[in-house]
């Protein structure tokens, strides 16, 4: 049994991604508050790239390091992409 809170969640595999020949790849998910995955729903900013979807997970790719904010609805995690 899974335990969601009433904004759903939101998943990154990491807070800290590292360009290897380039780029780097995000990988996030998000389940609703009504416990139903949304993939499409995740965005990422700066940058209005619209998201892969993978079954459940949205993959961005990255080839400019910086501070980026994934967020789904009223969630948001902050992620560095380095060199």
């Amino acid at each position: 049994m899974e335990v969601k809170g009433p904004d759903g969640t939101l998943e990154v595999n990491d807070h800290d991604l590292y360009l290897k020949n380039g780029h780097a790849t995000l990988i996030a998910t998000y389940c609703n508050g009504d416990g139903l995955y949304d993939p499409w729903k995740i965005r990422v900013n700066p940058g209005d790239t619209e998201p892969k979807v993978d079954g459940n997970n949205a993959l961005f790719e990255f080839t400019i390091p910086g501070s980026y904010t994934v967020s789904a609805g009223s969630l948001r995690i902050d992620i560095k992409v380095m060199e």
